[in-house]
């Protein structure tokens, strides 16, 4: 009887746990379509903000009017914020305040680790049954999770290309080029967690790895998948995964790495061609002014321009190249 209680305790859990995951994957997929198709509207309603109102409170307007408010908790969940809000107004403190947990609870930064620290628990935990249902189910939740940091790279991405940064308007801060920096560490410290949480479950219910001591306690258990999954997330990884279950969460854990390489990538190389454009346009506007007219002459100077361009851009894509190189390399 109390194999079988711990074993629908244990399902349960798994399986609640996996559809928040799923939901959380969901809404950041929904948030990256909505910076590709709207991230412009959203950027022009946000410049006519004074910048002393740009708090989330004067971002709610523009949320709406740019379809922003999708389900469940709209972008950066700020419909959870906004019925905080109007439950405080009302007097209805005590909802107010689980709508503010659960929106903080709901910030992937957060969710994350709490989730990957739950798979590292269940790993070898004598309180959780983990039949082959349980693992399985495990095994789903650790790699949806990994999907989610998948997607934070790639939200990233649209950013970057729609709002020339990624931690400026989609994030509310003002000091882009410091903010980028702390949320490229935030969000890599956050995906090394996971990996970490996922390498460790892994590890304790499908075993797999060559190069996993199986009688190492808790500890060194812990030491065996900070490592792994550092490696695996940077580099080709050195675990040697000897099973199905293994082979797949480390190709989960190297596409992560590889995604986040090409975030930095795009980000940097995004605002050397953003400085290049608009060294090109200061060029073309000056020349419209100080030319006598000689339409042969202006082409060839837009030309010889648009040669220089396009040789920056060469250059941004063969460095990133390299750097790519070097960093499966390490």
């Amino acid at each position: 009887m109390g194999v079988a209680v711990s074993t629908w305790f244990t399902t349960s859990v798994l399986a609640v746990l996996l559809g928040l995951t799923l939901f959380r994957l969901y809404s950041l997929v929904r948030a990256i379509f909505w910076i590709s198709s709207r991230g412009a509207d959203f950027a022009r309603g946000l410049g006519d903000l004074p910048p002393d109102q740009r708090g989330l409170d004067n971002y709610i307007p523009i949320y709406d009017r740019t379809g922003a408010d999708f389900f469940p908790f709209g972008v950066k969940s700020y419909r959870l914020y906004r019925a905080s809000k109007r439950a405080a107004s009302k007097k209805r403190t005590v909802f107010a305040v689980v709508l503010i947990v659960a929106r903080r609870f709901w910030i992937l930064y957060v969710y994350a680790p709490i989730i990957a620290l739950f798979l590292g628990l269940i790993a070898s935990s004598s309180f959780f049954y983990m039949g082959p249902m349980q693992q399985w189910l495990g095994f789903s939740l650790g790699t949806v999770l990994s999907a989610c940091m998948i997607a934070v790279a790639a939200e990233g991405a649209y950013s970057t290309a729609v709002f020339k940064t990624w931690a400026g308007p989609h994030h509310r801060f003002r000091k882009a080029l410091l903010a980028d920096v702390k949320i490229i560490i935030g969000s890599a410290l956050t995906t090394w967690t996971v990996a970490t949480g996922y390498y460790y479950f892994i590890a304790g219910q499908f075993g797999g790895f060559k190069k996993y001591p199986a009688n190492a306690d808790w500890f060194d258990r812990l030491v065996y998948s900070l490592r792994f999954s550092w490696t695996s997330l940077v580099a080709q990884g050195d675990a040697d995964p000897d099973s199905d279950a293994a082979n797949a969460a480390t190709l989960v854990i190297q596409i992560t790495g590889a995604s986040y390489v090409l975030i930095l990538l795009g980000l940097f190389g995004g605002m050397l061609l953003e400085a290049n454009r608009r060294e090109f346009e200061t060029e073309e506007s000056l020349l419209a002014e100080n030319t006598s007219g000689d339409s042969a002459e202006n082409d060839v100077a837009v030309a010889e321009r648009e040669g220089r361009r396009v040789k920056g851009m060469l250059g941004v894509a063969a460095a990133g190249y390299f750097v790519w190189r070097f960093w499966h390399g390490i």
